[in-house]
């Protein structure tokens, strides 16, 4: 009660506690005309079909005109509503809305945004839907005494109805309320009062004001149960989607159906990522490994930061080929500075630092620039003169005061040597003192000789030898003072003493050696010399052994070769037959093979029987008639004497096998393998039929067809034996491989090859898209162009001439690129477009759910069956869940370095939200940098068909350019969601 004030309802000041009273009723369950009843009369709800019901107005259902969509109810014409209240003098403003406050994001801006933060108290009137309750919010500034329809303090607030105050205010005049009373009560937004799980509750007025809503239930955030928590009139509605997988196998389902939450699984990934802007693979990465897309070019330069345009420096291009980019071609790098006039090291200085060239030595010591004007310079160096003693470098050799010599004095230790010129002075020399001689090998006194008088030596002394080398004589030798022996080494004798002073007694067995008798047996006779206690004896050279067969006396017993030793084995005696065996025997000193058996007459037996060398020679036994057993002409036979036995030869051999109905190779058969046969021969038919092989048949040779008559067929015979070729061979359509009109032709056997004629010979080429003249290229050199033409045409492509373009001609405008979508596909990675995020390629799709605006289309734009587009969330509307930057859809690069201007020419399909909400964009890159060439202002954009968008592009050719299509969330709050953007057939066109 109170709270709020009607401008159209005349008031007084009656009734208890200062209850403003109006001259009307009110949907809003207060007795608002003070006449005891609340909410009478019939006619409370201002909108068409509307009733009232529990203090507030809903559509009646049962009333056909009650549809909350009907014209004038929907949410342009509320917002329109809005914006015409908006200036009125009024403090209460009140809106028609079939959905409610909460449904409506406008209404929240303005409500909350506009009215509130200027005093206003608003109250929201209408139905949430059939049977929905709306309660209205209450604000602004208070302060007023009750008559005036505030609650008397700082403000009012709470929820109420139209008319109905909300909450206690401060201090103020008159009491609010009457101890006990009570009313109903609800702190969310009023459209969700009583909907859903949602509820009113009660404040009780205690001390003259109402105290705290008791029992209300008010909206918590959505759950997927089949009931509606957040009280908007939707079942388990903004729930968002479960999304699961990476990449390609993202895979996005409603976060609840049913009242229950579906099992997302992602798709299977591809087996490699390919370089397509995606993540085929699906970990996350895309591209990972690529560098960049096929074919994409871009600017390089790898010289240090400034040197590019510096100088000969400039930047080169690089092609991308298998995901990464090749070598920078054609870019030139700061190089070291050269003496040509140019900057080199592109540091912005000409032949700088290329230092001075010096040349020569000493007195002929030159320098020079090295490089004067870009030319480069030499060096001359002075004439060298001779050497002297001066401090300088004469004669140029790189040495000060060289060549001349030394000055030597004194002799000996007094000797002494200087320069002859040091410090650019001539110098004296001056000898040395002389010493007493010592033993050092110097000349210590300076008298030209070296130890002179033996220094020191004389002594007797140890000289570390053997033997009777050991005394000896102190004595100086080569400047040192040497123990020399008395007495010197000789040979070693047999004495037992160390004649030669090493150590050693009679080593080496001095006088031994010599060949001696021992005065034994056989070879136990012969010895030699041994040096053995200080004297010569006669040691044997053998000692005695087993006998053997060698004409000696092994054993020393004085008899050789006794008892036949190594004899009594089987032997071969080299001799043939069977005269080879025989045993070994010692004779004179060998052993010997002697014969065991004689020679005796030869038999058939395989042995050497006379020990000649042969077996069985004479065939002996042999020349009986016999038969062979063998078959044909090889059974008759004699025995001849074989292999040590008599066996029966056949007296004829096996010969080759003719046709004469024989076993002529005695194989058991006649005329095998067809003898004689085989041989090429003429029939005397017609046709393949003529030639023929020969046959043996009943002995006798014959000519049988080689081929048979079969069905004619073009190869250049006569292959059903007719005496005709190739008739009736060859008909039919056929392509002849050949380009454009010449493709076509008809099947024609010639010279024995079925050849493809052409139907059509070449002509000259006109505007049809053909291939006129078969050379390959359809509609080259502009034919039926060239005529002046495009008064009507948008800039800039006025008055231009007319040009061939897909076999038609057209005012002057070429295609550079062409985009349908026709073709794209994730596999060739969406013809080179990059996708951000929440663009998509694929077939139109009407999309629902929009706040505002219009659907996405069911249709492409392209005037063919392909049906497919570029757009954002084709069949749905862009997230406005959270602020973002610009997401683009970027078209590959498109080489527009050529002669005339370019436009960008494409349809547009956009719903939009306005700035700062929503913002679209149109960029293009211009070899360097993104330039925006259209931004979407503070108006909303609502297209209901295709528009066609032209923009000139002249400005920003290069080898690289690019469009894109961007959109972004600048702010969520009160944010509609709308369809956003599809974009079909997008083209560059250049005017000649």
């Amino acid at each position: 009660m109170g709270g709020a004030s009607s401008s159209s309802a005349s008031s007084s000041s009656g009734g208890a506690g200062g209850v403003l009273c109006t001259a009307d009723e009110l949907c809003n369950g207060i007795d608002d005309d003070c006449d005891g009843a609340v909410d009478e009369g019939g006619s409370l709800c201002p909108g068409p079909g509307e009733v009232c019901a529990a203090g507030a107005c809903k559509a009646d259902c049962a009333a056909p005109e009650a549809n909350p969509c009907a014209p004038g109810t929907g949410r342009r014409a509320r917002r329109r509503r809005l914006h015409r209240a908006f200036p009125a003098p009024a403090d209460v403003l009140k809106v028609d809305s079939p959905r409610g406050l909460s449904s409506n994001t406008h209404m929240r801006r303005f409500a909350r945004a506009s009215l509130l933060s200027l005093g206003l108290a608003v109250s929201f009137v209408g139905a949430s839907g059939c049977g929905e309750p709306s309660t209205g919010t209450a604000g602004g500034a208070g302060g007023g005494t009750a008559g005036q329809g505030g609650v008397a303090g700082q403000g009012g607030g709470g929820a109420g109805g139209m008319g109905g105050g909300g909450g206690a205010g401060g201090q103020g005049g008159g009491a609010s309320c009457t101890d006990g009373e009570t009313r109903a009560c609800y702190d969310g937004e009023p459209a969700t009062a009583d909907e859903g799980e949602c509820k009113q509750g009660t404040q009780t007025c205690m001390g003259g004001a109402f105290g705290a809503c008791e029992g209300q239930v008010l909206p918590v955030a959505e759950v997927c149960d089949g009931r509606d928590e957040d009280c908007n009139g939707q079942v388990d509605d903004g729930i968002a989607d479960v999304t699961c997988g990476l990449g390609q196998c993202q895979v996005t389902v409603p976060g609840c159906e049913g009242a229950e939450v579906p099992t997302c699984t992602p798709l299977p990934p591809a087996t490699a990522e390919a370089c397509d802007g995606a993540d085929d693979d699906c970990d996350g990465m895309i591209d990972e490994g690529c560098s960049c897309a096929d074919g994409q070019t871009q600017p390089c330069y790898s010289g240090g930061a400034g040197t590019q345009g510096v100088g000969a420096c400039k930047p080169g291009a690089q092609t991308c080929a298998g995901g990464a980019w090749g070598a920078c071609e054609g870019e030139v790098v700061p190089g070291t500075e050269a003496c040509n006039g140019a900057d080199d090291d592109c540091d912005g200085q000409t032949d700088e630092a290329l230092g001075l060239l010096e040349c020569g030595a000493g007195a002929c010591f030159a320098s020079v620039a090295a490089c004067i004007n870009g030319v480069p310079q030499t060096c001359t160096p002075g004439n060298p003169k001779a050497e002297t003693c001066n401090g300088v470098d004469d004669d140029c050799n790189l040495l000060i005061d060289d060549g001349l010599g030394v000055l030597t004095c004194g002799l000996g230790a007094c000797q002494v040597t200087v320069p002859a010129c040091s410090g650019g002075q001539a110098q004296t020399c001056v000898p040395g003192v002389g010493s007493n001689e010592v033993c050092d090998g110097q000349d210590n006194d300076c008298d030209g000789n070296v130890d002179e008088g033996n220094p020191g030596g004389g002594g007797a002394c140890q000289t570390g030898l053997a033997g009777a080398c050991a005394q000896g004589t102190q004595a100086c030798s080569g400047g040192v003072l040497q123990c020399m022996a008395t007495v010197q080494p000789v040979a070693e004798s047999c004495n037992g003493k160390d004649d030669d002073c090493d150590g050693q007694t009679d080593e080496q067995n001095p006088g031994g050696g010599i060949t001696c008798n021992t005065g034994q047996l056989g070879v136990c006779a012969q010895g030699s010399t041994a040096c053995q206690g200080g004297g010569i004896v006669c040691n044997p050279n053998n000692q005695p052994s087993v006998e053997t067969c060698d004409g000696f006396d092994n054993n020393c017993n004085g008899a050789v070769d006794e008892q036949n030793p190594g004899g009594g084995t089987p032997c071969q005696t080299g001799k043939p037959g069977i005269c080879a065996a025989g045993t070994t025997a010692c004779q004179n000193g060998q052993l010997a093979c002697v014969q065991t058996n004689q020679p005796s007459l030869e038999v058939c037996d395989g042995l050497d029987n006379n020990c000649n060398g042969s077996a069985d020679e004479g065939n002996p036994g042999s020349g009986g008639v016999c038969s062979t057993g063998l078959p044909g002409a090889c059974g008759a036979g004699i025995y001849q004497c074989q292999g040590g036995g008599l066996v029966c030869v056949s007296t004829t051999m096996p010969t080759t096998e003719i046709c004469d109905n024989k076993d002529n190779d005695c194989d058991g058969m006649v005329d095998e393998n067809n003898p004689g046969g085989g041989m090429a021969c003429s029939t005397g038919q017609q046709g393949v039929c003529g030639a023929g092989m020969t046959t043996c048949a009943g002995g006798l040779v014959v000519c049988t067809p080689t081929t048979l008559p079969s069905a004619e067929v073009c190869d250049g015979l006569d292959n059903d034996c007719d005496g005709v070729v190739d008739e009736g061979t060859a008909s039919g359509a056929c392509t002849t491989g050949q380009p454009g009109v010449c493709g076509a032709g008809t099947l024609v056997c010639q010279s024995g090859s079925t050849v493809c004629v052409p139907t059509n010979s070449p002509s000259a080429e006109v505007c049809d898209g053909l291939d006129n003249d078969c050379d390959g290229t359809t509609d080259e050199g502009n034919p039926g162009g060239g005529m002046v033409c495009g008064p009507t045409l948008p800039a800039p492509c006025t008055n231009n001439t007319t040009q061939c373009v897909n076999g038609a001609l057209v005012c002057g405008v070429t295609s550079v690129f062409e985009e349908t979508f026709a073709t794209a596909t994730a596999a060739n990675g969406w013809n080179g477009w990059t996708l951000g995020t929440e663009w998509q390629i694929g077939a139109a799709t009407a999309s629902s759910g929009h706040d505002d605006g219009y659907p996405d289309p069911s249709l492409d734009h392209t005037p063919t069956s392909d049906n497919k587009l570029a757009g954002v969330v084709i069949g749905g509307n862009a997230s406005i869940a959270a602020t973002h930057p610009m997401y683009y859809l970027t078209s590959p690069v498109i080489n527009t370095s050529g002669a005339g201007s370019i436009v960008l020419d494409f349809w547009r399909f956009l719903n939009s939200d306005y700035a700062p909400y929503m913002t679209n964009a149109i960029e293009v890159y211009n070899g360097s940098s993104w330039v925006v060439v259209w931004q979407s202002d503070t108006t909303s954009i609502e297209d209901s068909a295709w528009q066609n968008i032209l923009h000139d592009l002249t400005a920003y050719k290069n080898t690289n350019l690019r469009v894109r299509f961007g959109f972004a969330i600048g702010q969520t709050s009160f944010l509609y969601s709308m369809s956003s953007w599809n974009v079909d057939d997008v083209v560059i066109r250049r005017c000649q």
